[in-house]
């Protein structure tokens, strides 16, 4: 999947990837529209702390069709 990617900080820094694979346990949905927010913004940037663990990938918000989970819902 593409994704932005979101490396640690003090040196946040972020770049654009094609290989990046979700974490185990994840939803895993095919995007038809995503946006970066403020939040995600932060985290880029390495402001506010707003994220715990490193590497991230951005994108908060999202909207699309479900394509695997192991949750049973």
């Amino acid at each position: 999947m593409r994704a932005i990617r979101i490396y640690g900080y003090p040196q946040a820094n972020a770049c654009l990837v094609e290989d990046a694979v979700p974490p185990s346990g994840e939803v895993q949905i095919a995007v038809q529209y995503s946006a970066l927010n403020y939040k995600d913004m932060l985290a880029i940037t390495g402001g506010g702390k707003v994220m715990r663990q490193y590497p991230l990938i951005a994108g908060i918000d999202a909207a699309g069709i479900v394509q695997a989970s192991a949750d049973a819902r």
